[in-house]
């Protein structure tokens, strides 16, 4: 599974929306994602095993709670977090991909086996 922010059909502002203030870089950089995975999957599939790829948006933007939201974004970005950090973040990716349509959508795909 690889992840972007918004899908296909997705309107573009609600993309821009849950990328906040870096969002040009950021859609350049999902747009260059997302062609690497097509360009991969054309390469490694074949007629008897088609390879395919999900993209899920995640952002810290989809965190409800502002004060949780801003908790996360406060974490450093190294390996060495605090026991409260990693279950912030836990508790966080939960419930951003259970408010997921695209993940939920390739729950239900994959009969909820993600491998």
């Amino acid at each position: 599974m690889a992840l972007q922010t918004g899908s296909p059909g997705t309107r573009g502002d609600d993309r821009e929306h849950q990328l906040g203030s870096d969002r040009p870089l950021q859609l350049r950089y999902h747009r260059i994602v997302r062609y690497s995975f097509e360009y991969w999957t054309k390469q490694a599939s074949t007629p008897q095993r088609p390879v395919t790829f999900d993209f899920v948006g995640v952002s810290f933007n989809q965190v409800h709670d502002e004060n949780q939201r801003q908790a996360l974004n406060d974490i450093g970005t190294n390996f060495d977090l605090k026991d409260d950090e990693v279950d912030l973040l836990i508790k966080a990716a939960g419930e951003v991909l259970r408010g997921s349509p695209e993940f939920q959508a390739f729950l239900k795909r994959t009969n909820g086996r993600v491998k």
